[in-house]
């Protein structure tokens, strides 16, 4: 947790700088071939990771974000409402208990989401073990879901390392 704690304090220090290179990951990693119409934008998520890391102190890693809403949606591409929730925020097998109105909303919320319930007391690595909130509540029902959400941030991990 401290190492985390020190990566934020870290990151926050650095600038703007940081926040402009997660836009340019984002958007490079969004531009590749799959994901053609996706409603996710560089500069929603941008936006999103700097409003809440201004508000929490916590940086949701890009890699995460990525990772997740490629997994939950293919990034807002398919699954029950998709353009307007990419990471299947209050989706329950049948039941769907949160609505946003745009993509930008669902977005944003799913950032808030990570910092305030699950980066606030685990760190990625523990995330990426046991996907848990701070309650012990599962971020999905899916067995195996630590195992894809972990395949595919390190994926993206390498990817961005080789092409950024």
């Amino acid at each position: 947790m401290l190492f985390l704690m020190i990566f934020i304090f870290s990151f926050v220090e650095s600038g703007e700088n940081h926040f402009q290179h997660y836009k340019e990951k984002a958007d490079l990693y969004l531009s590749r071939k799959h994901f053609i119409n996706t409603p996710i934008t560089g500069d929603m998520l941008f936006n999103s990771a700097k409003k809440v890391c201004d508000s929490t102190g916590i940086l949701v890693p890009l890699e995460l974000v990525l990772a997740q809403a490629q997994l939950e949606s293919g990034m807002g591409l398919k699954g029950k409402s998709p353009q307007k929730n990419p990471f299947n925020i209050g989706e329950y097998g049948s039941k769907t208990v949160i609505k946003f109105n745009s993509t930008k909303q669902g977005v944003e919320a799913y950032y808030f989401l990570m910092a305030e319930k699950y980066l606030k007391c685990s760190t990625i690595n523990e995330l990426l073990d046991n996907f848990v909130n701070c309650n012990n509540h599962r971020y999905a029902s899916s067995k195996d879901y630590e195992k894809k959400i972990k395949n595919q941030y390190y994926f993206i991990r390498r990817w961005l390392k080789s092409n950024f």
